[in-house]
């Protein structure tokens, strides 16, 4: 089973710090010799660990890395070059990794590559530079630990996304075309009927938008302006501001989503898109760090307790502490005596 296009493995250059002077001065100081060391580390180790000359040949391959492989002559492979063999979409990959590490530098990539009997099998892959006395590069070590399982979950989480995606728009096209069908019936509400169809629909395309791992990073302004305009159409009660023209990633932007449509349910539910008010959406950034403010006035708003800095402790609120915390940000909610104010910190590299 080769690489798909989307599937080719990228290179990630690998620091390298050097050898660990507290490692070799221990060996140094003890009784116990190197080479023993090395062979209980390859009996434990359940990783595929070779030894590779420096153009590429497979010189050497550990007993465990056999079984990994599930080659059982060895012979057959040792001397071949490391790339042949790969499936044809991973061999550029995998050639650049020797040459990368012939260089000095070690190099890391996650990759496809099926077992001697065909087994299919994910691997995240190492490749360092070995060094003589002398400090010269004289061969490369790679280690290839069996990913399988957690790239088959990630798929599952893909799939399972995808599906719920599609039920999601299924229900809000549903409801539109109730809400169209009832119109048909009570001609009186034919124009509601269609607006709140046309509701329904704007808010599957942005459901679809907090649901998607969109493939490419979206701009800031855009983001938001398709997650709330779907919620006050004439702009009338919530007005967007000035907000940084930066790219947000698949999880910066998943959590922005999530927060703001809870936000905006919530303000339709007993805020300012409910009774009356005004909403100010801006924001600002400092490097990859945006800082997200809400301020909601609201009609005869009274605070959930009578400490007005409650902190946002209601289950709305929480959720979205749970949803910004979880990828490295922070909410900050505070109750004034006009309405409220929110802050949201989140590091978009996060």
């Amino acid at each position: 089973m080769p690489l798909s296009s989307q599937e080719t493995p990228k290179l990630k250059l690998v620091r390298d710090t050097g050898h660990d002077k507290d490692t070799l001065a221990f060996i140094s100081a003890s009784q116990i010799q190197l080479p023993a060391v090395l062979l209980s580390l390859l009996d434990q180790s359940d990783d595929c660990v070779k030894v590779l000359s420096t153009d590429g040949h497979l010189s050497y391959m550990s007993c465990n890395g056999r079984e990994a492989m599930e080659i059982e002559d060895f012979s057959a492979v040792q001397g071949r070059l490391w790339w042949d063999l790969w499936p044809d979409d991973g061999r550029d990959t995998v050639r650049s990794s020797v040459l990368t590490a012939a260089s000095g530098r070690s190099v890391r990539f996650e990759g496809f590559c099926p077992t001697a009997k065909g087994q299919s099998r994910w691997w995240d892959v190492s490749v360092s530079p070995l060094r003589d006395p002398r400090g010269q590069i004289c061969a490369l070590l790679s280690t290839s630990r069996n990913i399988t399982v957690r790239r088959k979950n990630q798929q599952s989480l893909e799939t399972v996304a995808l599906e719920m995606r599609h039920r999601l728009r299924n229900a809000y096209a549903v409801s539109a075309a109730l809400a169209e069908l009832s119109g048909r019936t009570a001609p009186e509400h034919r124009a509601f009927a269609k607006e709140l169809a046309g509701r329904f629909l704007r808010l599957g395309l942005a459901q679809g938008r907090i649901l998607d791992a969109a493939s490419e990073a979206e701009r800031l302004p855009r983001l938001i302006e398709a997650l709330v305009g779907v919620f006050d159409e004439a702009k009338a009660t919530l007005v967007v501001g000035t907000l940084p023209d930066i790219p947000v990633p698949e999880q910066p932007a998943r959590a922005i989503a999530l927060a703001l449509g809870e936000l905006c349910t919530n303000s339709m539910k007993y805020g300012a898109l409910r009774n009356g008010g005004t909403i100010a959406l801006r924001g600002e950034s400092v490097g990859a760090v945006v800082m997200l403010r809400w301020s909601e006035a609201i009609v005869g708003v009274r605070p959930p307790s009578s400490d007005p800095n409650t902190g946002g402790s209601g289950s709305g609120f929480l959720l979205i502490r749970k949803m910004v915390e979880a990828h490295s940000g922070r909410l900050d909610v505070q109750w004034t005596t006009d309405g409220l104010e929110i802050s949201i910190l989140l590091d978009t590299t996060a």
